[in-house]
């Protein structure tokens, strides 16, 4: 058995999905997922502070124990000609949720691909579909009348939940999280081979 941990950094919400993957049948056996919240009205590094600091985060962190995997979202920042203070601001308070996650982390095996590495150039509504399929699960469309706008969510969603303060809304960083432990156990058994 292995079991990875997905971590989706944010500022306000950071999201995690427990993967337990069954090596024998080579199946994924066990889904469940969390989100850490900040008080509303924290902005910027004061919010990177609060969440760094939350006192569920080692235990959410250390959830899946010593064996397998944990997989932290990477930030990366891509030059257009143009300078934005705000987004440089931006990548670097999710880099210090995301090096708190990791310094926390108990597990041998850690992975800290940036998005472009898990997920490529897939737009995000078809990669979070694509990820929900691979892991079995049935969903629906939420969110904006736009596609691009919507985010799957899975039916009866709260049976994944670990905790009652997940709504659907949380999805839309929890298929992150959920992808980002699939894209670790690929990688994961690949090294092993």
């Amino acid at each position: 058995m292995i079991r990875l941990t997905g971590i989706d950094p944010d500022t306000h919400c950071l999201s995690f999905a427990y993967l337990d993957y069954d090596t024998e049948r080579r199946k994924l056996v066990g889904l469940k997922v969390a989100v850490l919240k900040i008080a509303k009205g924290m902005t910027g590094k004061d919010a990177a502070q609060a969440m760094c600091q939350h006192p569920g985060l080692p235990e959410a962190v250390n959830r899946s124990g010593q064996y397998g995997a944990l997989v932290v979202e990477g930030q990366d920042s891509v030059y257009t000609g143009k300078t934005n203070t705000g987004l440089t601001r931006d990548l670097i308070y999710l880099a210090l949720v995301a090096g708190a996650s990791m310094a926390m982390a108990n597990q041998d095996t850690v992975y800290h691909p940036t998005p472009h590495q898990w997920k490529g150039s897939v737009p995000k509504h078809i990669h979070q579909c694509r990820t929900l399929n691979k892991a079995g699960i049935k969903y629906e469309m939420r969110g904006g009348k736009k596609p691009e706008a919507q985010y799957p969510v899975p039916l009866q969603f709260e049976r994944f939940c670990l905790q009652d303060n997940v709504n659907a809304g949380d999805w839309q960083d929890i298929n992150d999280a959920i992808g980002l432990a699939l894209w670790g156990l690929d990688k994961y058994l690949r090294e092993r081979k």
